[in-house]
């Protein structure tokens, strides 16, 4: 008489093939990084092409596009407040320009940032305004990373076809002292401007129901 055991009635049998490479939030989270970091590097792009028209010029427009782009960052923080989200965010952007012709090391500061953005973010759960507008704008400082080469060359990149005075004058502009100046005022820059567009997102999210 055979003592094996029956599988029960009803018992659905156990799936043994291969398992979901990636689950549905972790995929959601991969478009939605590449949408959003997509449209902050638009917006950044647009206020770099015109800094690199005059020296002044970028001086003056980095800080405004970095505190413009914060809305991008803010409702982006605000969909999907996931760990790591910063970083992720800070790697695609960093990685993009490394590839398109800037320093090979930028992903590793664009990590080191992100890493910092989130772990500020993640104090207040990624809801908690003052947090979150502290952790961009340390991401945001990878913005100044692709300007480096033009200060260590003390900006000979706009002192081309100048004459030898024109671009003695041009050199002056690039002083390590003032980069550190700079620094410091799109590091405020974007802390302001992620202050005011947490406000205007979750107002918008507020009136639309989805807060």
């Amino acid at each position: 008489m055979s003592t094996s055991k029956q599988p029960a009635p009803n018992t659905p049998a156990a799936y043994s093939g291969p398992k979901p490479a990636l689950s549905t939030s972790k995929v959601k989270l991969l478009i939605n990084v590449g949408i959003y970091s997509a449209i902050y590097l638009v917006v950044l792009f647009i206020f770099s092409i015109i800094g690199l028209l005059a020296p002044w010029l970028m001086y003056a427009v980095m800080p405004i596009g970095v505190a413009l782009s914060s809305v991008v960052v803010m409702l982006y923080i605000s969909k999907l407040r996931a760990p790591g989200m910063m970083t992720a965010m800070a790697i695609v952007c960093t990685v993009f320009m490394s590839f398109s012709g800037h320093l090979w090391f930028m992903p590793l500061l664009g990590a080191l940032l992100g890493l910092i953005a989130d772990g500020l973010a993640l104090l207040g759960k990624y809801r908690f305004s003052l947090l979150n507008a502290l952790g961009y704008a340390f991401f945001s400082l990878w913005s100044v990373l692709p300007w480096l080469p033009i200060f260590s060359s003390h900006g000979k990149r706009y002192a081309k076809g100048l004459s030898a005075q024109a671009a003695s004058e041009i050199g002056t502009w690039f002083s390590w002292s003032a980069f550190g100046i700079w620094v410091v005022v799109i590091f405020v820059a974007a802390f302001v401007g992620a202050l005011v567009s947490s406000r205007l997102v979750k107002g918008q999210l507020s009136r639309a129901g989805a807060l």
